[in-house]
């Protein structure tokens, strides 16, 4: 009897025991990496959509990319539930499924199933569906996401790399090598060819289709597996013994695949190794001459570019200069790959997209989809703002010091931004001791703040850490705000935010403790900051009824400016004209920053602003005004 392993995604694991070939495994199969992956149907059910009708010119920006957003998810959902098999048996070619499949999903899916159904009848594929009829026959009830399959390389010439010459070579003369197993040993880069050789020997079909096994090898012959791995004995072995070129028109050829190994000898600088480098410049030069294709973006003598699923290849002028010239490799004289060419007319297209588009009125309908395009083009087409990176860099090819100060005037919004991505200056360091945290937080639940306080002072740690447990301790009860502040544990300077964060909605009675609300925090925060970026209505309002003074700030943005970002991805229409009358009521100064905010609610809300500026006119921003410069991507 023979040991079988079944692996179950669920953790679940049990050993079969059977009669068959020691050379078989049983391995999960992940549901999600699958295109035809069973999934629920059921929400594709189109509902009333009389909920989503829309007076076009209604429609703003930001609710335009929400719409096309939820169509992509839509659109990618319905793909994935797609059941590409049946497409051939209702009489659809591979390649028609193939590009139906790369529009819809990307290329990855479609390579993937485009391989598997190539090798559909490989001597692997079918041993596999061997093993999992009889498995399924001994077990009916085993779950659809376990797999059975033969195991690549077979056990006993998985380390083979760690033998010797002589040992490597007696395993192989008394092992029955497959074409699968080859395969494998070709990527062993230890491995030498001579080794390889004698393996490529027991072959018989060279040209036999490589398995789709759980790697999903898209790879289709032996040579594609050599002329990537820089193996020139071996591609040369094969074209003696009469090996087919690869000549897929969606996969990789072998060609490709080569290019694609002399890209990767590039990047790795493989030019160290010399010989590395002329055996694969060798290999391109024997596919040359058999004609071997390639994709191609782009093929001159300043640059050569090219693609095939899951690889990339790319060349410049340099890189292009040097094969000429040093190994006599024109790269431009390598054929053109006749592609498969995408007809959006094809019978399978049309049905396909009637159908996807009766989906889609489940989020919106045809006009205002359309609608909304225009909309989100013509907006990122006029606004396209630089991020801090680009004008840090700016400012130092001008020779100008990268400063808050520096950035403020270029726009608020990088000046915190270079904050946020600048180091902590005043840091919240967690303790780990766990006997130390029961016994203090203990106390603090037992409304004991004295002895909770008696605990840390006693414990004589550092200010990092103290002023961790100041914002845990609070967090029990505002009331605990005079105690700490006048214990071992406080703080000259508070954090805002991490006041806000540790009392959950009771910053209020925080403040209400005796907290100056005209003061700025450490890092020049107004509490009115805090209540704008987190959304806090009601902190607002007792803030203004409490005659907060507006912040004089100088750099970095102010309360205003917090309000009117529609960049910022919190950003609500709504919040915005609920609390704009009162920001306003405390007579903020305009800035330019500002009415370049307002310029861009111009743009993207155009009600919006009318509304806004009509209750606001020192709003209106000039007609001349420029667009923001900078966002920010840690807000």
């Amino acid at each position: 009897m023979k040991k079988f392993f079944v692996a179950i995604i669920l953790c679940m694991a049990f050993i079969l025991y059977w009669q068959t070939r020691d050379r078989s495994l049983i391995v999960p199969i992940q549901a999600a990496d699958t295109p035809n992956a069973p999934v629920d149907t059921s929400a594709n059910k189109a509902p009333d959509t009389s909920s989503h009708s829309k007076v076009l010119n209604e429609l703003n920006y930001a609710d335009c990319r929400n719409t096309l957003k939820s169509a992509k998810a839509l659109k990618q959902k319905w793909a994935g539930q797609q059941d590409w098999d049946k497409l051939l048996e209702q009489g659809h070619s591979i390649d028609d499924i193939t590009l139906a499949m790369a529009h819809f999903l990307n290329t990855n899916f479609a390579a993937s199933w485009r391989a598997k159904q190539l090798k559909h009848n490989a001597q692997l594929s079918l041993v596999n569906r061997s093993l999992s009829e009889q498995v399924k026959a001994l077990i009916p009830d085993l779950p659809n996401f376990v797999r059975v399959e033969q195991a690549v390389p077979q056990p006993r010439l998985k380390n083979i790399a760690e033998l010797n010459q002589e040992e490597a070579l007696a395993l192989l003369e008394s092992t029955e090598i497959s074409i699968d197993d080859l395969n494998w040993l070709l990527k062993q880069e230890s491995l030498p060819q001579t080794l390889l050789l004698k393996a490529l020997n027991q072959i018989e079909d060279v040209n036999a289709l490589l398995g789709y096994g759980i790697t999903q090898n898209e790879t289709l012959h032996l040579i594609d597996t050599a002329a990537f791995h820089g193996r020139h004995q071996v591609v040369s072995a094969l074209l003696n013994t009469g090996s087919q070129l690869t000549s897929d028109p969606y996969l990789g050829t072998t060609m490709e695949y080569a290019l694609a190994g002399l890209d990767y000898r590039f990047s790795m600088n493989k030019l160290t190794d010399d010989e590395v480098f002329k055996r694969q410049i060798e290999i391109i030069k024997l596919l040359q001459s058999q004609a071997s294709p390639a994709n191609f973006i782009s093929n001159t003598e300043q640059s050569v570019k090219g693609f095939f699923p899951r690889h990339f290849y790319s060349f410049d002028t340099q890189q292009i200069a040097f094969l000429q010239q040093t190994h006599d490799l024109a790269l431009a004289q390598i054929l053109h790959k006749q592609g498969l060419k995408f007809d959006k007319q094809s019978l399978l297209m049309q049905a396909l997209e009637k159908e996807l588009a009766e989906q889609l009125t489940t989020i919106a309908s045809g006009p205002e989809r359309n609608q909304c395009k225009k909309i989100v083009a013509r907006v990122d087409r006029e606004w396209q703002p630089r991020d801090l990176n680009f004008f840090t860099t700016k400012l130092t090819d001008e020779g100008k010091t990268v400063t808050r100060e520096t950035l403020n005037e270029i726009d608020p919004i990088l000046a915190d931004c270079f904050s946020k991505s600048a180091p902590n200056t005043l840091p919240v360091s967690y303790l780990h001791n766990r006997e130390l945290e029961d016994k203090v937080y203990g106390f603090a639940h037992e409304n004991k703040i004295s002895e909770a306080i008696r605990v840390l002072e006693e414990a004589q740690l550092n200010e990092a850490e103290y002023r961790h447990f100041f914002y845990q301790l609070l967090g029990y009860d505002p009331a605990y705000f005079v105690p700490l502040q006048t214990s071992r544990l406080h703080q000259d300077r508070l954090s805002y935010s991490l006041l806000y964060d540790s009392t959950r909605g009771r910053t209020i009675d925080v403040i209400a403790q005796g907290i100056d609300i005209d003061e700025l925090d450490y890092s020049g925060k107004s509490l009115l900051d805090i209540a704008i970026e987190r959304e806090d209505l009601q902190l607002l309002k007792y803030l203004i009824s409490q005659h907060i003074r507006y912040p004089n700030r100088v750099v970095g943005r102010d309360p205003l400016y917090l309000l009117l970002d529609s960049s910022d991805h919190r950003f609500n229409p709504d919040q915005l004209i609920t609390n704009l009358p009162l920001i306003m009521s405390l007579e903020p100064p305009i800035q330019p920053a500002h009415l370049r905010q307002m310029a861009l609610l111009r743009l993207k809300y155009t009600k919006l602003y009318a509304d806004m500026t009509a209750q606001f006119p020192q709003l209106i921003a000039p007609e001349d005004a420029p667009l923001p410069p900078a966002t920010c991507l840690y807000y």
